[in-house]
């Protein structure tokens, strides 16, 4: 039987969990009547972006795309600090400096891995275990709700919106320790508290060595000369990061571990604080050899904060000022495999300490700094990433030059109906980190609709992947982008009319959405695209509807709310016509006035002969995959506009113009070549009860269209657009609210 994708089991789902701040997103469930059998357990390959709230609140957006994750820290304060790791078990973690004291001493690590609360999958709540001291009453800390309580334990849950009492619970404590001469974390999390886990953590117990095993005793001393308040080192064996790659808990300075014999390196952070419990300063200590023997006593080894006294600073041509600095380190062992540790600090100074390049395996540093203009009107910012190999340098005051830098007009869009907001991140895509899975990054607060001069470094390869979250909910990133030097660039976001689409990307994809393999055939809807060929829909509010219809030559084979594509693994190898037709209504949903309403009806041509022309590229995925048959991009048409309007949506002229990009999808330029032999547009100002032919102009995918605006202000036209190739694919598409009418100039 046919097997189309149910949305509440695929990537729409997830998706649309990054909007879920204060509960879970949850669709409608299909009806069961046999028609048709949704997929369950689909592959991980469907996750493009989710929202991880953390127990203080912070909030970390994945991006998944190519087997690669991108982290971002969420705008949370004018000023944090969160450190970054990746331990053996391939498990990110992010540690909030507000929560960095008390791990391990009253926090358990597991609160704060990315990955488990991923797979958590419960965007609603974060569930957790709390034990309390001996003759303490079991009561809720800030922002917990307690579900069940026995003498000493409890069980409970935190939410989104109750999590950030926690963290500034948490604050507290820290100030007061300070403020007493206590080293923070000194107290509990919270009175009687002694320990807070996520439900069902595992306890990390009954691991059996495969080498002999040593000692190591792990000195941390503040800056000061007291022992740290330091949770823990990222310890890292550079033989073979498959001997040792973990988080070594540190208590009052000490942390001890048994480890195999062999070359090392570690890598360290340490926060200082004032009586608010505000963090002041980010300090990064990495020692970058030291060996244990494989006999006698091991040396301990030290990590000493007071080493840490380099600030690291930047130099830009036009005046700016720090808004964040990020410092990864990536330890990459003899056998090329590699892991990583990363701080990222919004708004608060950061210091790191000299180490010279390691004797076993190698060792990558870079530094992504993001700088705005120093006088806020001048919208102007600077985001630029800085790699070293021969070690960490004393100096780390860099200079950046007009030569390293790209010029990046970024257009922001907006509903007219949106309320004020909006956030924008960069990623610099390090080969390295890339490599250890590890970018992380910190999305920035950015007002919209806006224009803002980015000033983009091209220093580390000038790859860099873009997401912009609008203030209506929508999230779209941007495939892998190379910026050159010396260019100037545009680039347009949320840019409407914003209907299902597909693009034309490059760099590895998490999944093909139009593929197909033996006799598996996938079709999914990308549910919002913008001008941009090359964006991707990260979020979207759950819409008023949502339904799709789809048929094989003709003969009707799905029929229901609430999915957005098809996975059938019966597809016969024999030519055959598809017609998918998607009815996606986002009316009455907040923030959006504009595109409300979409029809989208696709034909797609299926020959089961391969084309070399558009087999799928290695570093891409298909869902299903034959091992006998490689994957094949289909024929799908795709449309992107670009209307002649503002950065609202609005269009003051007496004529409307409208340019029109007519492809196919495409994954590094893999996919049809069919000739576009046809594209018309039609617009309509009474809801679709009449329509004019806008007069259309040019040849071979790239169109302008042109009509009068013939109504009134504040009226929004309906767009129709159809489009035909040689091979006999068509699309159509028809957009209510397409625009709105602001007056003539």
């Amino acid at each position: 039987m046919s097997k189309p994708l149910a949305a509440a089991g695929g990537k729409f789902l997830l998706a649309l969990a990054v909007l879920a701040a204060t509960g879970a997103v949850q669709l409608p469930a299909a009806a069961a009547d046999g028609a048709a059998t949704p997929i369950s357990g689909l592959p991980d390959t469907t996750a493009q972006t989710s929202l991880v709230t953390l127990v203080t609140g912070d909030q970390i957006s994945v991006t998944t795309r190519g087997g690669h994750s991108t982290y971002a820290l969420l705008p949370h304060s004018a000023t944090s600090a969160i450190q970054f790791f990746r331990d053996g078990t391939g498990d990110e973690y992010a540690i909030p400096a507000t929560a960095a004291p008390f791990l391990g001493r009253g926090l358990d690590r597991s609160l704060f891995d990315v990955s488990a609360l991923l797979r958590n999958g419960d965007s609603a709540r974060i569930p957790v275990d709390l034990s309390f001291a001996a003759g303490a009453t079991p009561t809720a800390p800030p922002g917990v709700t307690l579900t069940t309580t026995g003498s000493a334990t409890a069980a409970g849950y935190l939410t989104p919106a109750s999590a950030a009492a926690f963290g500034a619970a948490l604050r507290q404590r820290i100030g007061a320790d300070v403020a007493a001469g206590r080293q923070p974390g000194s107290s509990a999390p919270a009175a009687g508290l002694s320990n807070v886990r996520l439900t069902g953590a595992s306890s990390g117990q009954g691991v059996t060595p495969f080498y002999p095993m040593h000692l190591l005793q792990v000195n941390a001393i503040d800056e000061t000369g007291a022992p740290a308040a330091d949770p823990f080192v990222l310890l890292i064996n550079t033989d073979s990061v498959t001997r040792q790659n973990n988080l070594v808990p540190v208590i009052d300075g000490v942390g001890r571990i048994e480890v195999p014999a062999g070359h090392y390196a570690a890598v360290d952070y340490f926060n200082d604080y004032d009586a608010a419990g505000n963090v002041t300063a980010t300090r990064q200590v990495v020692i970058s050899d030291f060996t244990v023997p494989s006999s006698g006593t091991a040396p301990t080894l030290t990590v000493d904060f007071r080493t840490a006294t380099s600030p690291v600073t930047a130099s830009t041509p036009r005046p700016s000022v720090m808004e964040a600095v990020q410092v990864t380190t990536a330890i990459v062992d003899s056998t090329g495999a590699a892991s990583a540790g990363s701080a990222a600090q919004v708004g608060i100074p950061t210091y790191v300490n000299a180490a010279p390049a390691p004797t076993t395996g190698l060792m990558h540093y870079v530094v992504q700094w993001d700088g705005v203009a120093a006088k806020a009107s001048d919208d102007y910012r600077y985001d630029v990433a800085l790699p070293m190999d021969n070690g960490i340098p004393a100096d780390e005051a860099f200079t950046v030059r007009p030569d390293q830098l790209a010029t990046v007009r970024q257009n922001l869009s907006a509903d007219p109906a949106a309320a004020a907001g909006g956030m924008f991140a960069n990623s610099a895509l390090d080969p390295t980190l890339v490599a250890a899975n590890s970018t992380w990054t910190v999305t920035s607060a950015q007002p919209e609709p806006g224009v803002i001069t980015q000033y983009l470094g091209t220093a580390d390869g000038g790859a860099w992947t873009q997401s912009d979250y609008t203030p209506s909910g929508v999230g779209l990133y941007s495939a892998e982008r190379v910026f050159a030097a010396r260019r100037n660039y545009r680039i347009d976001w949320a840019h409407g009319p914003l209907a299902p689409n597909w693009g034309q990307y490059t760099g590895p994809q998490q999944l093909c959405d139009a593929c197909t393999s033996g006799t598996d055939l996938t079709l999914l809807y990308n549910l919002v695209a913008d001008s941009e060929p090359d964006h991707q829909s990260a979020s979207l509010p759950l819409p008023t509807a949502l339904h799709l219809t789809a048929y094989r030559d003709n003969t009707l084979i799905l029929d229901r709310d609430w999915y957005y594509g098809l996975i059938l693994n019966d597809n016969p190898l024999t030519p055959s016509t598809y017609r998918t037709v998607l009815d996606m209504d986002m009316s009455g949903v907040p923030g959006f006035s504009q595109s409300t309403v979409t029809h989208t009806d696709v034909t797609v041509k299926y020959d089961p002969k391969a084309d070399p022309h558009s087999t799928l590229p290695s570093g891409d995925i298909c869902i299903q995959q034959s091992t006998a048959t490689p994957c094949q991009v289909l024929p799908v048409l795709t449309l992107h506009y670009d209307l002649a309007t503002g950065l609202t949506g609005t269009s003051t002229g007496p004529v409307q113009t409208l340019a029109l990009n007519v492809g196919h999808i495409s994954y590094d330029g893999y996919g049809s070549h069919s000739p576009i032999t046809s594209a018309s547009v039609s617009v309509s100002f009474d809801g679709g009860k009449t329509w004019q032919q806008a007069h259309v102009t040019g040849h071979a995918g790239r169109y302008q269209a042109a009509w009068p605006n013939r109504s009134a202000k504040g009226s929004m036209p309906m767009l129709r657009v159809t489009a035909t190739d040689a091979g006999g694919d068509s699309i159509s598409q028809t957009i209510s609210n397409a625009y709105t009418i602001g007056g003539n100039k």
